[in-house]
């Protein structure tokens, strides 16, 4: 197809407008460029130099007739059906709509008038020329000022992208924005010399230039040059210039699989990763206006590979410093810290972090911003953002990290946040209303990938490594791609599994292997049921329940995957089933790529590769369809048990009498499904409601025992009334009725029954005093026992001694706050001393138990006599008594 080009280089113009030297030479420059690579150029306005060959006049003038009708001519005569670029270089002004006021963009011509715009082309008319032109693909360069306008300005903005939508493919790069000047350099103007710089040969790729290389390298080139480039553009890349390349030579043949199964791409695998170009130039551009973009996509469509291998690469390249990529989890405040720490740690600036930490809950991420290591920009990536609503359930955690993340957003900073979710928790965002305008106002959407993309995500990963596709192949994996949403996760595998099985001797990847392992919708399917098939019933079984566990059950069947801990699947094996037989199996999953696993604060991690998993494999997919409230009711006991433990197993956060009923009705049917740590949040919620149910009904027989004690006296009593009615003798003794054996009996018992109500209850409301006092003091009083701890290590040889690393001592810091809630809860039950003692013993002790009796009776003898009242200090006393036992005998 041919290709024509109109360049335009006014200087000749009436006053008041100046003459404009450099246009003509700007001009002149892009035409002969553009000759060069075979475009039959237009120039205006031009002289004969030869019989064949033209240029730039810069001592003629073009007025406003003479611009229309060569316009017209070139559009609908010369370029019609064809590739087409179009130069502009002059001057161009604004003027006001008499009608409406608003400022109009103009294409000065040199009998125009700046005033009122007579002789002059508006923008929006030019825009309507090009609109009703039949081009095959367009490329419109305006160094002029105020050239935005075509692009920016409002009335204008509606009609340029009619004329770019009405293009399969166009692409508009102006110099400046709408309210600024074009600016010149030493020979050109600056626009226009970074255009001639951008079109040389060492800016090619594989020997070609399009209008994305072109606009990207003359976007860095103008920054900080007092102008910004506007552009628009719709439709596919398009080629502007080819250089000649080397011939090509013999491939090398590297055997490493470029595909990446149910992974998705990142940094390490990035010269693989190919389709997505034009997104991460998006996001690029996007990045220069806005520190905070939403990546929002269907499950499937390759959001957090476009950031991880295509943005995060492209930007560190461009100078930028990137912070780890993190995903919220369960904690996703704590995911935010860590992943500061590390950035700090490998800066060399941990102790600076350490100083603002305070800060952050006050004054969010700005502390943090400014004291960020470095000069350049930085980078936060939060991938799977929807972990804040399937896996955090603490709502102040979750509206607290999108706080923080949402008030970067509000004023220019080095940090940008990049963040990937899925297109389906949308509606969740929206209870959130900062988040909620940034993702209305700057998401970036990755919609399926077309034709060309596939075909480059499919094709030239293989052939860097030196293999093609055997005929047919291609053109049959896209016809099943087209078929199924979504399916990258899926085509990746495919791939993944034809490269397993390629022909090595012909370097091809293969028709008959695709066809004979279903394509791209049956590869998945059938891998993972060869690979379960291959085990015993009982490995099957915890096949079943690791996966069912490393799942979200949603409404409907709307599920998500969530990461677990290594331990929390292992504890799944059935009875008949070693946990060495359980890790070889989790381990064979893994490294076969249905499961991946990572290592997060030293603890081992697993995760599902893909979503994809849930639903390509049918036999997964059929575990999902069953059981489903049950599974839910799952995860909310998950979910408190989490919340119980954040709280230092505060007895307040045990179930609540209608979930622990309703948990209680399904619990044979429900264990299965749990973690070792829910299973013990739901029995110490079980006994202490039969605590409480137990110390109801023995209180209400207290009060009946009183009743009847007291009605049988009443009616005693009334009986010597009658008797003495009836026996009229004055001279029977008044104290008969009182010296009664069986009323003075009674009398004794109901004083007895008093008495030891009376001091029932003086101990409970001692008791409350005791509880309320250690909820007061809890803090300071694990601070001072934490302390004190330290300090017998540090004096004694004779105690095991740790390492006082701030991560120990926040462990001995949560044992005794542990041990303080054991306190407090005993208190307020009144547990008899002698019961087994229920603190979460079954976690490792921190320290060694001498050390914290030793505690315990510092506390006793020397510090809470002078803080609490003797006989609030007599309740306290027999508890810790009963702990420093218990540490010193029952742990032996």
């Amino acid at each position: 197809m041919a290709k024509y080009a109109l360049v335009i280089g006014i200087t000749q113009y009436d006053q008041p407008l100046r003459p404009l030297p450099k246009a003509a030479a700007d001009a002149e420059a892009i035409a002969q460029l553009l000759e060069t690579h075979h475009y039959q150029v237009t120039r205006l306005p031009r002289k004969r130099i030869s019989e064949n060959q033209w240029a730039i006049d810069p001592t003629q003038r073009l007025t406003g007739r003479d611009f229309n009708t060569e316009l017209k001519t070139f559009l609908r005569d010369r370029a019609a059906n064809q590739e087409a670029v179009i130069f502009f270089g002059g001057h161009g002004f604004r003027v006001a709509n008499p009608t409406t006021d608003e400022l109009e963009g103009y294409i000065a011509t040199s009998d125009c008038s700046n005033s009122n715009g007579r002789n002059a082309i508006k923008f929006s008319d030019f825009n309507t020329l090009i609109g009703g032109s039949t081009l095959s693909s367009l490329v419109m360069l305006f160094d002029c000022c105020y050239a935005g306008a075509i692009a920016e300005q409002h009335n204008l903005l509606h009609g340029t992208q009619t004329t770019i939508s009405a293009k399969r493919n166009s692409c508009l790069i102006a110099a400046c924005r709408d309210f600024e000047p074009a600016r010149e350099g030493k020979e050109h103007g600056l626009f226009t010399a970074a255009v001639l710089r951008g079109l040389t040969p060492e800016h090619a790729n594989n020997g070609e230039i399009t209008s994305n290389d072109l606009l990207s390298f003359v976007t860095r080139e103008l920054q900080n040059s007092g102008q910004e480039v506007i552009h628009a553009g719709m439709g596919q890349v398009i080629s502007l210039i080819r250089y000649a390349t080397a011939p090509t030579p013999h491939p090398v043949i590297n055997e490493s699989c470029p595909y990446q199964g149910l992974n998705p791409f990142n940094e390490a695998t990035a010269g693989f990763f190919f389709g997505r170009d034009r997104l991460i130039q998006r996001l690029q551009e996007k990045l220069d206006q806005t520190n905070f973009i939403p990546v929002i996509g269907a499950s499937g469509s390759g959001k957090s590979s476009v950031v991880l291998a295509g943005l995060i690469p492209r930007l560190r390249q461009s100078g930028w410093q990137i912070l780890g990529v993190m995903q919220p989890g369960i904690e996703p405040i704590a995911k935010l810290k860590v992943t500061l720490e590390q950035f700090f740690r490998e800066q060399g600036q941990l102790p600076t972090l350490y100083e603002i930490y305070p800060q952050i809950d006050t004054a969010g991420l700005q502390p943090v911003i400014e004291h960020l290591p470095g000069i350049g920009k930085v980078l936060l990536t939060v991938d799977q953002f929807e972990e804040l609503f399937t896996l955090c359930a603490n709502e102040r955690d979750r509206h607290r990290f999108i706080t923080l993340l949402t008030q970067v957003a509000e004023q220019p900073s080095r940090l940008s946040i990049v963040t990937t979710m899925r297109a389906d928790f949308l509606e969740h965002c929206l209870s959130y209303r900062a988040l909620a305008q940034l993702i209305q106002d700057w998401k970036e959407l990755a919609l399926p990938l077309d034709e060309q993309e596939l075909v480059d995500a499919i094709v030239k990963p293989a052939e860097q490594q030196g293999y093609h596709l055997e005929n047919g192949l291609l053109d049959l994996i896209l016809e099943n791609v087209r078929e199924e949403k979504n399916s990258l996760p899926l085509l990746q595998f495919a791939l993944t599994e034809l490269w397993q099985h390629r022909n090595q001797q012909a370097h091809a990847l293969t028709l008959s292997c695709y066809r004979d392992m279903g394509g791209v919708k049956g590869a998945l399917n059938r891998y993972a049921n060869q690979l379960y098939e291959s085990l015993s019933q009982s490995e099957q079984e915890f096949v079943k329940r690791a996966c069912l566990k490393l799942v979200r059950t949603g409404q409907e069947e709307k599920d998500t995957r969530q990461r677990q801990p290594k331990h929390n699947l292992l504890v799944l094996a059935p009875d008949n089933q070693t946990p060495e037989g359980a890790q070889i199996v989790l381990d064979t999953l893994i490294s076969r790529r249905l499961l991946v696993s990572d290592e997060q604060q030293g603890e081992a991690w697993v995760d599902l590769a893909h979503e994809a998993l849930m639903e390509s494999w049918q036999v997964f997919r059929d575990w999902r369809k069953k059981d489903r409230e049950l599974r839910r009711l799952g995860d909310r006991v998950e979910d408190a048990a989490r919340d119980w433990i954040d709280h230092h197993q505060d007895s307040t956060f045990l179930m609540s009498d209608g979930f622990l009923s309703q948990v209680t009705q399904r619990w044979q049917e429900l264990k299965s499904y749990l973690s070792p740590t829910a299973q013990e949040f739901y029995q110490r919620s079980y006994d202490r409601e039969r605590e409480r149910i137990s110390y109801s009904t023995d209180m209400q027989r207290l009060k009946e025992r009183l009743q009847n004690l007291q009605t049988q006296l009443s009616i005693k009593i009334q009986e010597r009334l009658e008797n003495r009615s009836i026996d009229n003798s004055p001279d029977r003794p008044t104290t008969e009725i009182s010296q009664d054996s069986e009323l003075l009996k009674l009398q004794a018992e109901i004083r007895n029954f008093l008495n030891l109500a009376q001091r029932f209850e003086d101990r409970m409301q001692l008791a409350q005093i005791a509880a309320d006092w250690l909820v007061s003091n809890q803090e300071s009083l694990a601070q001072l026992m934490v302390e004190y701890s330290i300090s017998m290590i540090s004096k004694s040889e004779n105690l095991n001694c740790y390492s006082q690393t701030p991560e120990e001592m926040q462990k001995v810091y949560g044992d005794y706050n542990r041990y303080i809630d054991w306190l407090r809860d005993s208190l307020l039950r009144g547990q008899p001393i002698d019961e087994r003692l229920e603190i979460p013993l079954k976690y490792p002790l921190t320290l060694s138990r001498e050390v914290y009796a030793a505690t315990f009776e510092f506390i006793k003898q020397e510090w809470m006599p002078n803080q609490v009242s003797d006989d609030v200090f007599d309740e306290l006393k027999r508890y810790l008594d009963y702990l420093i036992n218990y540490f010193l005998y029952f742990l032996s």
